[in-house]
């Protein structure tokens, strides 16, 4: 755990590879000595369709990290400022990141 889930807009991969969007965020994930990194996984998709509000902004790029209860804000937030550091060094684009806790009602295989 955790699930790290990239959205970013189709244009962005003229920027860096998908493949280099993944790395850089699962590394960052794994740079935070939160998790085990056997246990970190990563995943992106691209949009085609969207509407961004501003008018300027032509792309972005999403990350939500859904992880297990039990770390604090600190760790969130340097976990979340990490990633984002490491993406916003490799796009220009709309970036954001956020941490959520898992609800309880979550079941693995």
């Amino acid at each position: 755990m955790p699930h790290v889930i990239i959205e970013y807009s189709q244009a962005v991969a003229q920027q860096v590879a998908e493949a280099e969007l993944v790395k850089c965020a699962h590394q960052a994930t794994e740079a935070s000595g939160l998790f085990n990194p056997m246990a970190i996984k990563t995943r992106a998709r691209a949009y085609e369709f969207f509407r961004l509000g501003a008018p300027e902004a032509d792309d972005f790029v999403h990350i939500t990290i859904r992880l297990l209860p039990g770390r604090t804000e600190e760790q969130k937030r340097a976990l979340s400022q990490g990633v984002y550091d490491a993406i916003a060094a490799m796009v220009e684009a709309s970036l954001s990141v956020e941490v959520l806790d898992l609800p309880l009602s979550y079941v693995k295989g």
